[in-house]
């Protein structure tokens, strides 16, 4: 997966972020060792075009993760699976793993704009982070 993968950052950084979120679900270990694998290239650089602003490719690979906490989307499946209800799933990123993608964002640099106390989710660079956030918390009943 993880040579796939380098070989598609090259030219297709949303099936990158896409691929990378999936695999987490599957192999958490795997998927943080190719997000290693990514965000140390020296060869990968450049900025990412998003909806409404460009990402540093770096920080973009790590939207991946973020994601993973979000938990807006799930694991990218087709549509017309309803996976939660055939599955007894529940997904819970492991704290090794966890603190993998934290050193890993601290010793590329990604986290040097960020806050003291950041999380995972705050590693998304997306607008719509805020805004998922306090969807999720709404819908936890949270005011």
């Amino acid at each position: 997966m993880s040579d796939r993968l380098r070989a598609l950052a090259e030219t297709e950084h949303k099936w990158v972020s896409i691929t990378l979120n999936t695999a987490f679900y599957a192999d958490q270990h795997a998927a943080v060792g190719a997000l290693e694998r990514l965000v140390t290239d020296d060869d990968l650089t450049g900025a990412v075009r998003g909806v409404s602003l460009d990402v540093d490719f770096r920080r973009y690979c790590f939207r991946a993760a973020a994601d993973l906490k979000l938990d807006v989307f799930g694991p990218h499946v087709p549509p017309y699976w309803d996976w939660e209800e055939e599955l007894d799933f529940s997904f819970e990123l492991e704290p090794e793993v966890e603190r993998r993608i934290r050193d890993l964002a601290h010793d590329v640099g990604i986290v040097d704009d960020l806050p003291d106390d950041w999380t995972i989710e705050d590693l998304d660079p997306g607008p719509l982070t805020d805004l998922q956030r306090e969807l999720m918390r709404s819908s936890d009943g949270e005011p």
